[in-house]
């Protein structure tokens, strides 16, 4: 329920206030950078298992 909100078609942001507007912005941004960072650890992970099994272990 929450992607949908946040994943609303730019013409119906535009009709919101602009306080609202900025602050929806910012979440964006931070739900962009999150799913960036995301990326990035899974990256890494999948290549220290692949260079090397043992520094990285599953509990």
């Amino acid at each position: 329920a929450m992607g949908a909100v946040i994943e609303a078609p730019g013409e119906a942001m535009e009709e919101l206030d602009s306080p609202y507007r900025r602050c929806a912005g910012r979440a964006d941004r931070a739900r962009q950078g999150a799913v960036v960072a995301l990326q990035m650890r899974r990256a890494t992970y999948a290549q220290g298992r692949s260079s090397d099994g043992s520094s990285i272990r599953r509990t």
